[in-house]
């Protein structure tokens, strides 16, 4: 169980966190460039569509 002045001490370091501007964020999100194509991080560890075909003949 936590004591009053515990439960006091708690509510003031929320109050010193700074609020999140919602206008500010969604600007910024809307300054995020939108990539032309879709980024694969495993497209260097796959096999390419040749090396594919050629298995599939074997």
């Amino acid at each position: 169980m936590m004591c009053a002045t515990a439960a006091v001490t708690r509510m003031r370091s929320q109050e010193r966190r700074p609020k999140v501007d919602e206008k500010a964020y969604k600007a910024a999100l809307d300054r995020i460039p939108v990539p032309d194509e879709k980024y694969d991080p495993w497209g260097g560890a796959r096999a390419t569509d040749a090396a594919k075909a050629s298995k599939k003949k074997n």
